[in-house]
């Protein structure tokens, strides 16, 4: 059976206190179960939870969605994306290496944040762009962030403002670009 590997990377830095968090932690669930209606589109969704803030964390292995719960997040200092991006490249292999990598789409990563890194996150940009993923979607969140910011476009092609998409739009980033 062919299976999705989805791998989230949440911002918890201090800025996403507030609203910018209860926007994130709502467009994951909506999002999450939108995935669980599509599934049988893509055979077995597996999801994986990474939080940057002073540092990347994985918050939830990689597990079937069916038994997915959006974690409670802890809100604490900078953005580090850099070191989530390595985090998640690390992941990735580890992936790849454990399970038959013939019988898998190729892992989307959905980034979700409410701004510009504190980090020099290139390095783990460049990590991540070396392994076969399917997309890297950036899903801006909160009323500052801006989908036009300069750093995004370095980022990724696929940038979306999380307060204004549906997750049948997140949805289409994975069927173009997934297999």
């Amino acid at each position: 059976m062919e299976y999705l590997p989805i791998y989230f990377l949440l911002d918890t830095s201090g800025s996403m206190r507030g609203e910018p968090i209860l926007s994130l932690q709502n467009g994951l669930q909506s999002f999450v179960s939108t995935l669980l209606r599509n599934q049988s589109t893509f055979g077995r969704v597996l999801v994986s939870v990474i939080t940057f803030g002073d540092s990347a964390e994985m918050v939830v292995p990689l597990e079937d969605i069916n038994s997915f719960t959006v974690p409670n997040m802890e809100i604490y200092g900078c953005t580090s994306l850099g070191a989530a991006f390595n985090l998640v490249a690390q992941e990735i292999d580890l992936e790849t290496k454990v399970d038959d990598y013939r019988n898998q789409w190729r892992p989307v990563v959905f980034v979700l944040t409410d701004g510009e890194p504190t980090d020099d996150y290139t390095d783990g940009l460049y990590e991540l762009r070396k392994r076969n993923i399917g997309n890297l979607v950036l899903c801006i969140a909160g009323q500052n962030a801006h989908v036009s910011d300069p750093w995004l476009a370095n980022v990724s092609d696929c940038v979306t403002n999380l307060d204004t998409t549906d997750s049948n739009t997140l949805l289409t980033y994975i069927l173009n670009t997934a297999m």
